[in-house]
């Protein structure tokens, strides 16, 4: 169900439904950790909010009305997430691509979002191929962990791609995203966020899409 090395085929792999995840522990370790969680709590531009969540920068999918704000905060999130992007980099042979958006927009390859008490996501499924083109043949959810929760706040999957909340049965896995660890998981599938029962989270998270012309990543 799981594999746990970061490889173009395991992605693969992922996106045909063989597998229900990729993790990879210790992708950072707990220095690289706790360095970037704080030069992102430390960042003018750790200030977007939505439910439950602040966000370092605004998301792609507030594009074109956050356009400035998107564009201002790219390179310092880009210098601040440098190791984890190498690191991907490295793992997929350096064939990652940042797509554009709009014919103009270049996007940012990942971003960092912090969770607390109030935040939930019930099960649900990631569908962005009316938004992104390049998202049209799959889409892949990342999520490396920098702050862990002392309780709750656990990643539950589903190998499943139907989604019915009174028929959907018991998930096939709950991961709770350690500090360091690479989660990647088919966003097409069901997948939901435990509530935080104790402390916050905070996360590095991002998109990746397989597809014939390579491998793009976006946030």
């Amino acid at each position: 169900m799981i594999a746990y090395k970061l490889s173009v085929r395991s992605l693969k792999a992922l996106t045909a439904g063989k597998i229900v995840a990729v993790r990879v522990p210790h992708f950072l370790n707990p220095c690289e950790a706790c360095e970037i969680a704080e030069a992102v709590a430390q960042s003018c531009h750790f200030r977007f909010t939505g439910p439950g969540f602040t966000g370092l920068g605004p998301g792609s999918f507030a594009l074109p009305q956050a356009l400035d704000d998107y564009a201002a905060s790219t390179a310092e999130i880009e210098k601040i997430l440098r190791t984890p992007c190498e690191r991907l980099e490295a793992a997929l042979g350096r064939n990652l691509q940042c797509p554009v958006l709009h014919g103009c927009t270049r996007l940012r390859r990942l971003t960092v979002r912090r969770y607390d008490r109030t935040f939930e996501a019930r099960p649900h499924q990631d569908e962005d191929s009316y938004r992104y083109e390049w998202a049209a043949e799959s889409q892949l959810g990342i999520s490396i962990g920098l702050v862990s929760p002392a309780a709750g706040g656990k990643i539950r999957l589903w190998n499943r791609c139907e989604l019915d909340e009174s028929k959907i049965p018991p998930h096939d896995l709950a991961v709770a995203c350690d500090v360091g660890e690479l989660l990647i998981r088919n966003a097409r599938k069901i997948h939901a966020i435990e509530p935080i029962k104790d402390g916050a989270r905070m996360s590095i998270s991002g998109f990746l899409s397989i597809n014939q012309s390579g491998c793009q990543i976006w946030s």
